[in-house]
C-alpha cells in the first residue's frame, strides 16, 4: 500500500506535531511504502543533535520541499510559510505516483485542504489528523484578528473536516469539535498522542544538566516546550514574588517561541533573579532537562483545550515527573490527569490554586515521588511510541480497506 503523508513539521524539527509525524511515519513504514512531503527544517532545529532527515529505520521516501522560513512572531511571516508549503507540497504531492491513502496533519493549518485536493483529484481516502483546530486556536490566543485570513482558514478547515474520510482527535472535547465543523460523527476518531519512552526515562535530578545550570539545590518548576502565545506564560511571572518565602524556588523556561522575546523582557523589568531561560535541548538529552524539575508545568489560556491540547503532559509522564496542568477543570485531559493521580489540575487564570499546589507539592516530596511513578507507568501502558503510532496505523489501514 502507498501512503501519502502530508505535514510541514517533520524531524528533525522539535515541533511536538513533527516529531510525532514521524514517529507514525516509522510504524506505517514497517509495512507499506510511505512517502513524506514535508517543508524545510527549521522549526527550533538544535544544531549537531540527531541531524539527519531520514529516521534510521525503517527506510521511507522524505521530500523536503522549498517553503520561506519567516520569523514566526509575526502573523505574516507564519501565513506565507504555511501557504508556500501547502501550494509546493499540493503540486509536488499531484506530481508523484497515485497513493492509496493520504495522511494530513495540522501543521500548517490549512495543510488539510491540500491533503483534500490531492485525495480528490488523485481519488485515495484522506486521514485528517486534528491536533489543532484553526482559525480558533489562533483566535482564542490572541495571535489574529477575525478577518480575511481567518475566515479562509475556517472555511478551509471545515470544508476539510466535513470530506476527509477519516479524522482523528487526541481528546474527545476536540473530536466533539470536529462533529461541530461537519464531520461525520462515525469517521471521527479519539487516538491519544504518545511520548517516545525509550528515549525520555526516569533520571536523577543530580545530573548534567541541573548541576551546569545550578539547580541541584534548588526547586524547580519547569516549563518545557515552545514558549509560544497560547500559554499565556507571562502571568506566571508572578509566582517568583509570591513565593518569595521559597529562597529555593526557581522558575524555569526551557524551549523558544514567539513569546519568549516578551517574557525575557518582562523578567529584566521585574529585575527578577528568580527565572532562568533554557534554549532547547537536543532530543535525546531531553531526559535530563526534565529530569532538572521538581515539578513540569504544562499551561494553556482558558478555553482552548477544545482546539488543542497541551501534548508535553505525556512527555511529563515519561520521565516520572509529576506536573500541574493549567488548563480548563472541565476538560477530558483534566479529568485523565485525576483519574491517573499523575499531576494537579488548576484553572489557568487561578494564580491563588496554583501558588497552592506548588506549595503541598514542595513540602510533600513522597507526594512528588508517587504522582511522578504512576505518571511512568501510564505512559508505558497507554502513551508510548509502541503504542500511539500503532493505532494510527490501524486507522490508516482501516481507512484504505473501506475507500
Amino acid at each position: 500500500m502507498r501512503v501519502l503523508l502530508l505535514n510541514q513539521y517533520f524531524h528533525p524539527d522539535v515541533a511536538a506535531s513533527g516529531q510525532r509525524f514521524t514517529e507514525v511515519a516509522e510504524v506505517l513504514a514497517s509495512a507499506h511504502d510511505v512517502r513524506a512531503i514535508v517543508g524545510s527544517a527549521g522549526y527550533g532545529v538544535v544544531r549537531g543533535a540527531g541531524a539527519g532527515v531520514v529516521p534510521r529505520r525503517p527506510e521511507f521516501s522524505v521530500t523536503r520541499i522549498w517553503s520561506t522560513s519567516f520569523s514566526r512572531q509575526r502573523p505574516w511571516g507564519r501565513i506565507v510559510n504555511y501557504l508556500t508549503y501547502v501550494v509546493g507540497g499540493t503540486i509536488v504531492a499531484l506530481a508523484g505516483r497515485r497513493p492509496d491513502v493520504i495522511v494530513a496533519a495540522t501543521d500548517p493549518p490549512v495543510v488539510g485542504l491540500a491533503g483534500l485536493i490531492v485525495s480528490r483529484l488523485r481519488g485515495a481516502p484522506l486521514v485528517y489528523c486534528l491536533w489543532d483546530i484553526h482559525p480558533e486556536v489562533t483566535l482564542g490566543a490572541g495571535i489574529m484578528r477575525p478577518g480575511l485570513i481567518t475566515r479562509f482558514t475556517s472555511w478551509a478547515n471545515r470544508l476539510s473536516v466535513s470530506s476527509a474520510t477519516a479524522v482523528a482527535t487526541p481528546t474527545e472535547a476536540m473530536g466533539r469539535t470536529a462533529v461541530e465543523l461537519g464531520a461525520n460523527r462515525a469517521r471521527v476518531y479519539v487516538l491519544p498522542l504518545w511520548e517516545d519512552t525509550d528515549l525520555v526515562t526516569p533520571e536523577p535530578k543530580d545530573n548534567p544538566f541541573s548541576r551546569r545550570h545550578g539547580l541541584v539545590d534548588r526547586f524547580v518548576l519547569m516549563y518545557s516546550g515552545n514558549i509560544g502565545l497560547t500559554q499565556g506564560l507571562d502571568r506566571y511571572l508572578a509566582l517568583t514574588s509570591r513565593l518569595s518565602d521559597m529562597p529555593d524556588f526557581k522558575l524555569v523556561f526551557v524551549g523558544d517561541g514567539a513569546a519568549r522575546p516578551i517574557l525575557e523582557a518582562r523578567v529584566r523589568a521585574l529585575g527578577s533573579n528568580g527565572v532562568l531561560f533554557v534554549p532547547y535541548q537536543p532530543r535525546e538529552e531531553m531526559r535530563w532537562s526534565l529530569a532538572a524539575a521538581d515539578v513540569l508545568f504544562a499551561p494553556n489560556l482558558t478555553g482552548l483545550t477544545r482546539f488543542m491540547l497541551p501534548s508535553k503532559v505525556y512527555t511529563f509522564m515519561a520521565s516520572a515527573r509529576p506536573f500541574i496542568a493549567a488548563i480548563d477543570p472541565a476538560s477530558d485531559l483534566a479529568d485523565t490527569i485525576r483519574r491517573l493521580d499523575c499531576g494537579t489540575v488548576v484553572a489557568p487564570d487561578d494564580l491563588d490554586g496554583l501558588e497552592r499546589e506548588i506549595r503541598r507539592l514542595h513540602a510533600r516530596p513522597d507526594l512528588r515521588q508517587a504522582m511522578g511513578q504512576r505518571g511512568r507507568g501510564a505512559a508505558e501502558a497507554d502513551f508510548s511510541k509502541h503504542v500511539g503510532p500503532a493505532r494510527y496505523r490501524r486507522l490508516v489501514e482501516q481507512t484504505a480497506s473501506v475507500r
